[in-house]
């Protein structure tokens, strides 16, 4: 498994995919690898995708700076799940390849807004979704991979 935290050293590896039409699976993570994540690579594989797995712990969907910081990080973990299931790439981008303007929300998502997750934590469900566009846009992936928790969001 490669590992990077670099985003142009992603964005070449991207390219280099796709001029060799390799199909691109996304997983976006919060990190704290668990079973469903492992399954959803799992999916990817099946699909004959090359998995690129993201740890990013999104700031913008705290509404409480203490539960950011207090937020489960296990690195040396995670690299090990991954890498005994056959994860292709890891990407770990640093705050300023997803937020380039700041810690901007962006408010893109206009029906739904009162049940679940958002209804309960506001400004989660923003920062939910500018993260994971924010994603497709660095890595434009041709499937992205997501949990039955992410359903909601």
């Amino acid at each position: 498994m490669k590992i990077t935290d670099n985003l142009e050293e992603l964005e070449e590896i991207v390219d280099n995919l796709r001029k060799k039409n390799k199909k691109i699976g996304l997983i976006p993570t919060m990190g704290s690898i668990h079973k469903g994540h492992l399954s959803l690579i799992e999916n990817a594989i099946k699909m004959n995708c090359f998995s690129i797995t993201t740890i990013f712990i999104n700031p913008t969907q705290f509404d409480d700076s203490k539960d950011f910081k207090k937020y489960p990080k296990n690195k040396t973990k995670d690299i090990f799940n991954l890498r005994i299931n056959n994860c292709d790439l890891l990407y770990l981008p640093k705050t300023q390849d997803i937020y380039p303007n700041g810690l901007v929300r962006d408010k893109t998502v206009l029906e739904f807004r009162n049940i679940l997750c958002d209804k309960f934590r506001p400004g989660h469900f923003d920062g939910v979704t500018t993260v994971v566009n924010n994603l497709f846009q660095l890595i434009k992936p041709n499937i992205a991979f997501f949990g039955e928790k992410d359903f909601q969001q």
